[in-house]
């Protein structure tokens, strides 16, 4: 068999089965977002059921509901300002690291106070996580991809909710206590926040690459566009230049 022969201009092979990180990265991304909206209702039967803290939680877990809601409502708001700016990974960085400051405050958390901060904080980062997903897939996608991209990402989302509450769930009934549920999505959201962090600083790195050979392109373009003037208003080589004699006046 002959070698194989690559179109003009190409410089790899397209591969339909290739991996594509960043799509999985977005889908897992969301899925354990999602999975984790649905966490501290999951558990509030459970909180409630606890001797120190039920009875102030019950009698703050009305206003805690309605300060979920301003702030899911704040961080829309926030995200649609901010996103574009910032970049979608980096606000995916910035969404797990208030997650797992949420989480683990939330685990350890010594008052009904403390435990009602952390809530809001996971409400606040999930809240932002759909907007950064959908930026990252503007961004890197192009226009025949992007329908399929954000129809997986939306997916993850509906998927997510719907196995947190089967996931916490099933922890509760077998008799964990509600801290000890929150603990399996630490190294979940530890796990993600470093590979966000990647993506982010890759990214980075590649748009500035880009940034700089368009630079140098620019450059180079602009410097054959000023040889090629000279070029053209030059004298045409063997037709020397004659030196310029004066008009001598008539004589009548």
């Amino acid at each position: 068999d002959g070698p194989v022969t690559r179109p003009s201009g190409s410089n790899k092979m397209p591969s339909p089965a290739s991996f594509d990180a960043t799509s999985w990265l977005l889908f897992l991304a969301v899925l354990v977002n999602q999975s984790g909206r649905v966490m501290v209702p999951s558990l509030k039967t459970s909180v409630l059921a606890d001797p120190d803290f039920g009875e102030p939680f019950a009698a703050v877990v009305g206003g805690l509901l309605s300060g979920v809601s301003i702030v899911c409502l704040g961080g829309k708001l926030l995200g649609a300002a901010f996103t574009d700016r910032l970049g979608g990974w980096l606000v995916l960085v910035t969404v797990f690291v208030m997650w797992l400051a949420a989480t683990a405050g939330a685990i350890a958390a010594p008052t009904v106070d403390v435990f009602g901060y952390m809530w809001l904080l996971n409400s606040f980062a999930y809240t932002v996580t759909w907007g950064a997903a959908v930026q990252v897939v503007g961004a890197v996608y192009g226009e025949k991809e992007r329908p399929a991209q954000l129809s997986k990402v939306a997916s993850a989302s509906r998927f997510g909710a719907t196995l947190g509450n089967l996931f916490f769930g099933q922890l509760l009934s077998a008799g964990f206590a509600w801290r000890r549920v929150m603990m399996p999505m630490v190294p979940l959201q530890a796990a993600l926040l470093l590979l966000c962090t990647y993506k982010y600083f890759t990214d980075s790195g590649l748009r500035a690459s880009a940034a700089a050979a368009a630079a140098a392109a620019k450059l180079v373009g602009g410097a054959e566009g000023f040889e090629e003037g000279e070029r053209r208003d030059a004298p045409p080589l063997g037709d020397p230049v004659r030196p310029h004699r004066p008009v001598q006046p008539l004589v009548g």
